[in-house]
Order: C-alpha cells, then sequence, then structure tokens
C-alpha cells in the first residue's frame, strides 16, 4: 500500500513540474522572433559553440541538479519535499532554456548556410517529350 502511494505522489509531482516547464516552453514561444533576430547576429562559430554547448550544458545541469536534490534529502519515501519539488521545478526551467537557446542556435545556423539563389544543375537535360507508349 505504501509503495503505491508513492507511486501517485511522485507521478502528482511530476506532472505538475511537466505543466510548468511547458508552459514556460509556450511562453517562450512566442518570444522567438526576438531570439532569432539577436541570433541572427551572431556568427556561424558562435551558433556552433551557443548550439553544442547549449545542449550538453543543460544535460549537466539536469543530472548535476537532479542528483543534488537527491542526495541533500530533497527525495524522500514519501515523494519530494515542497523544497525538492521546487527546486526540481527550477532545475527542469534552466535545462528547458538552454535547450530552447541550443536549438534556435542550430536552426539559425542551418538557415544562415542554406543557398537562396536558383543554380541551375551543371548537366541540363532537355525535356523528353516521347509517347511513353
Amino acid at each position: 500500500m505504501r509503495s503505491g502511494y508513492l507511486a501517485v505522489v511522485i507521478w502528482g509531482q511530476s506532472f505538475a513540474a511537466l505543466v510548468v516547464w511547458l508552459a514556460y516552453g509556450w511562453q517562450q514561444r512566442k518570444r522567438q522572433d526576438a531570439l532569432r533576430a539577436r541570433l541572427s547576429q551572431c556568427s556561424r562559430t558562435q551558433l556552433v559553440r551557443n548550439g553544442s554547448l547549449g545542449f550538453i550544458f543543460s544535460a549537466v545541469i539536469l543530472l548535476a541538479g537532479l542528483w543534488a536534490i537527491a542526495a541533500a534529502g530533497g527525495l524522500t519515501q514519501n515523494g519530494l519535499t515542497v523544497w525538492g519539488w521546487v527546486a526540481v521545478v527550477l532545475v527542469g526551467l534552466v535545462f528547458v532554456h538552454f535547450q530552447i537557446i541550443a536549438a534556435a542556435s542550430m536552426i539559425t545556423l542551418v538557415q544562415q548556410s542554406e543557398t537562396t539563389t536558383s543554380v541551375q544543375p551543371s548537366d541540363p537535360q532537355q525535356p523528353d517529350h516521347s509517347d511513353p507508349i
């Protein structure tokens, strides 16, 4: 009976944290134009660095943060403590924020390297208008 209660508590706390993280991501979506404009001013090297390190740094922060919360007693047999839940939400928000910046950097990098002019093929072929039958 006790383990069933813990499962319900952990899932409830996790779902509440997920809602906060999704709401933050949704809110940041509204600011994407400003972020893209800022990132379009960055050099290719800066975009590669922001994107690569953003993904890696966010994962390190997430794992280290969750480990620190558990080690400090934020996770008990009854689920997350109040401060533990708040800390998990904050660590998750930092993770989401750096993921957004990293993804936007990579998308900007790809968009900047796309060619915008149409180039003719090097070996143009005449269309075959013969009767296929």
